[in-house]
């Protein structure tokens, strides 16, 4: 959520936001080289414990893509991982660090 969170807090005080006032689409994506497997949900809703259900609305939904290099072979895990690396993106939708 950080990772998301600080480029778009970011990108007012820039003057770089889309046309109409609104943030260019993120894709949040894990990328999980671990061991064990991965084993846990994959929206951050659903690892935070919720103890009053009417409240439970109102805790942050983050859902992410998860790509784990254990369940690809070398040449699968490049296969599943270069389409996000070739991306073009208007330069209006570029994220710019200055």
């Amino acid at each position: 959520m950080t990772y998301l969170g600080l480029p778009y807090q970011h990108l007012p005080d820039t003057h770089q936001l889309l046309p109409g006032g609104y943030f260019p689409f993120a894709l949040p994506i894990v990328l999980y080289n671990g061991n064990p497997k991965w084993k846990h949900p994959c929206d951050i809703h659903d690892l935070v414990a919720h103890y009053i259900n009417d409240l439970s609305r109102f805790s942050p939904r983050q859902p992410f893509l998860l790509i784990d290099e254990s369940e690809y072979t070398d040449e699968s895990f490049v296969a599943a991982v270069m389409p996000f690396v070739f991306l073009r993106y208007p330069p209006h939708c570029r994220y710019r660090n200055n």
